[in-house]
């Protein structure tokens, strides 16, 4: 995961608290390291938990959402065992469905020995003609929640 100033996760967490969500939970893939800077990565908590502070006072919102580091998708579904998955199917997500909880893959997608850890029934996909980026299907879902 790319980590910089201005970065996708602290994107993730602003628009995510903004919207719904008591618990943001991130899987940290490890995946090969493209620049030099990104194997010197730490996650800063402090500077996450501030940008939430900053949010909840704009927003109006009373609670400060909880932050949770997942070291992979099956402590995620042992976590959240009725998550709803969010992949490339067209069995559309529908605005009448009851979502406590949704995992969008990272850019790429899921692996192969991910999706054998999905039940087929809780997988939807978004009506979209694009592949859209995980920040983007983030905020897409909770739209569909939220309408």
């Amino acid at each position: 995961m790319k980590i910089k100033k201005g970065n996708n996760i602290n994107k993730k967490v602003l628009k995510r608290s903004v919207v719904l969500e008591p618990v943001f939970s991130s899987i940290l893939y490890k995946i090969p390291v493209i620049h030099k800077k990104e194997s010197n990565f730490k996650l800063d908590l402090q500077r996450l938990k501030r940008i939430l502070i900053n949010s909840c006072e704009q927003c109006g919102r009373t609670d400060l959402m909880e932050i949770e580091l997942l070291n992979d998708v099956k402590e995620y579904l042992n976590l959240y065992p009725n998550s709803i998955i969010i992949d490339f199917s067209n069995n559309l997500l529908e605005n009448s469905l009851h979502v406590e909880s949704f995992l969008v893959g990272p850019e790429g997608g899921f692996s192969k020995k991910e999706r054998e850890l999905f039940e087929k029934n809780k997988i939807f996909g978004l009506k979209s003609q694009n592949i859209l980026k995980s920040q983007t299907a983030v905020l897409g879902v909770c739209a569909k929640i939220l309408l």
